[in-house]
This record gives C-alpha cells, structure tokens and sequence, in this order.
C-alpha cells in the first residue's frame, strides 16, 4: 500500500495546486496541503469503509520530507541571522517562557484528566515531552485528544486566518495577485540532490542508533543546524537564484509532510475521544483564538502587516498544539500577502527544538 499511497499524495498535491491557483483560494487562506489533506483523508476513509484497504504512510518518506523542509528554513535563516533577527528570536523566547509558566500554574485548578487538556501539554506538542512529564495512564489518551486538536486547529486556520485579516488590515493592503512561493517542485539540481542524500543518511542513521535523537535532537534538529552553516559558509555567495531554490524545495516537502501526516491521522485509534472531549477542545481552540488576537494587537503594533498575521497565527497554532499546523498556518499568510522573514524564520528554531528545554525545564520545577 505505501506505492499507492505515495501515487495518492502525488495526485492530491498537484489537483490542489491546479485548484489554488486556478481559482485563487490562497486569497481565501485556503492553500495546495489544506486541499490536498482533504482529498486524502476522504480517500482514505472511503477505500478504508467501502473496500477494507488501508493506506499506509511511509515513515521513512514522512521524516525525510519534514528534514529536507528544515534543512530549507535552515539556509533562509543563515541570509537573514543579523541583529533584528537575534533580538526577535530572543523576545519569542521570553513570551514562550511566560506563557508555559502561566498554563502551568493555571493547569493547577484543574483535576485530573483536564489538568493536562488545559495545561500545556499540548504547546508545541511532542510526543517526548508527552513520555516524560505525563503520568502512563493519560499518555495515550492525550496523544488522541492531540491528534483531534491537530484537525481542528488546522482546518480552522482559514477562519482564523480571515478574522485576523479583518482585525489588522491596512487599507492599502492587497492580496498577492498569484502566489509564486506556492508550488510543488523540486528544482532538478545537483544541489538538491546533495540535499536529498545527505537528508536520508541523516534519517537513516538517527533511526538506527536512537540515543542520536536524545536531548531533542532529532534528525531535522540536525539537517536544520546544517542548513544555517551551510547558508553562512556561502554568505555573500547566496543569490537570489539560490534563495529561490531552497524556498521551493522547502516548500514541496512541508506540503508533502503536510499531506502524509494528515494520511497517517486516518489510521488513528479514537479509543479515547468522546464528544465531551471534542467540545471542550473546541473551546479551548475559540478561547485562544481570542487571546492570541488580542495579544498581537497589545504587544506587536510596530510590526508591519504581514508580520502581525505570521504572529497571531503562529501563536495561536504552537500554543494549541503541534509545529506541523504552525508551519502551515504562517505559510499560508505568506503565500497570501508576502514574505515576513523576522516572524516565519524566528519561529521553527524555537518551536520545533528550543522550547522543549524550556517545557522539560519549568515541568520540573513547577509540577513536582
């Protein structure tokens, strides 16, 4: 099934391609993986009810997509690492500390179960941290309560997305009329098969010696700090030919991981979710979008218009749950509006690697 799989992926990508460009939808934040998850999933479940088949995701091709990705946001970082840079990649990190702390003292009024629906468990979810801090008995439940939470962020996103858009519009702010940064390819160069290789031995080997990936090391932590030192060997040598490479590159693979997670998501066992469940995510997800709005307006009026969507989005998506939403939901403005590198590429690091030291670090100290 993982050839039918991959052929299904394939054919999805280039339909929503063809139909996001065709009709415009990026001007509605509707983007290439949020269509191509939704004829996947609806796929899946058809042949999986109808004919007794199911898809299987290829692990391999899954990690491989999200390490080239990062290797991508890696060298991007490298062009713009300056002081503006460094100076808003501290300011997130205080305002994730802030905010972990404060879902953790909050998580305390709660009993049970609901401590850790409400606590921060789910901010920038990963499953290590999960396996770390939570009692056995709630570890599975909380990874299907974090897989529904995953849908409900991501095909909410263009709500959020639209009243965001209302809140912080300029008058003269105008949709890019076609999206350049929105398609599937990957450029046939030998740079990019550099990448492809060194990217699968990367895969490769922190899956065959799994004390690689302790300490959160994984393996696109890795391809990402090459990514930087590649792009800051070059330095001066980065053009926009280049540039335009590794953005394309980048791009195609978070589609595809995009896509192949949400595959994998139909294959998930529901033991653990009820409708009780179901609604109070809802309501956490309503209740967030609320505060994220408002703290954006309260905390980040210098930043330009299209730095403010990247903002609000990505809190709102990394405070709810995992990084794979928040890379969708800031590309999705991207490819609406335009490039806002000080926010797109200050998050990943952090989101995606640093914030578990801090999650690990005030779990031991606030929880105990």
């Amino acid at each position: 099934m993982f050839t039918f799989s991959i052929i299904l992926i394939f054919l999805s990508l280039k339909l929503s391609e063809y139909l996001v460009h065709t009709l415009k939808l990026h001007q509605r934040f509707i983007s290439i993986p949020y269509i191509s998850s939704i004829l996947v999933i609806v796929s899946s479940l058809i042949l999986k009810h109808f004919f007794h088949v199911t898809l299987l995701v290829p692990e391999f091709l899954l990690r491989l997509s999200l390490t080239i990705f990062l290797f991508c946001i890696g060298f991007q970082i490298a062009t713009v690492l300056n002081r503006t840079y460094l100076l808003r990649f501290f300011h997130l990190l205080v305002i994730c500390l802030v905010i972990l702390a404060s879902l953790m003292k909050l998580s305390e009024f709660y009993i049970g179960e609901y401590q850790w629906l409400f606590g921060t468990i789910m901010f920038a979810y990963n499953t290590q941290i999960v396996k770390a801090i939570v009692p056995i008995d709630y570890i599975e439940p909380i990874m299907q309560w974090s897989t529904v939470q995953l849908l409900i962020v991501f095909f909410s996103t263009p709500l959020f997305l639209t009243l965001s858009n209302r809140l912080f519009k300029k008058d003269h702010q105008q949709f890019l009329r076609n999206s350049e940064t929105d398609k599937n390819i990957i450029p046939i160069k030998i740079e990019t098969i550099i990448i492809i290789f060194i990217s699968s031995v990367i895969v490769i080997v922190t899956t065959t010696f799994p004390f690689m990936k302790e300490l959160f090391f994984f393996d696109f932590v890795y391809t990402m700090l090459l990514g930087i030192g590649y792009g800051l060997y070059l330095n001066t040598y980065i053009s926009k030919q280049k540039t335009k490479l590794f953005n394309e590159l980048g791009t195609t693979n978070l589609y595809i991981f995009i896509t192949l997670t949400m595959l994998h998501i139909t294959n998930v066992d529901i033991r653990f979710i009820t409708i009780k469940v179901v609604y109070l995510l809802i309501l956490k997800t309503i209740f967030f979008a609320g505060f994220t709005l408002i703290t954006t307006v309260i905390l980040f009026k210098k930043l330009t218009f299209q730095e403010q969507m990247v903002a609000a989005v990505a809190g709102w998506t990394f405070i709810l749950n995992a990084p794979i939403v928040c890379m969708h939901g800031m590309k999705t403005v991207v490819n609406a509006y335009g490039q806002a590198p000080y926010v797109l590429l200050v998050i990943p690091p952090i989101i995606l690697w640093l914030v578990n030291y801090l999650h690990l670090w005030l779990s031991t100290i606030l929880l105990q």
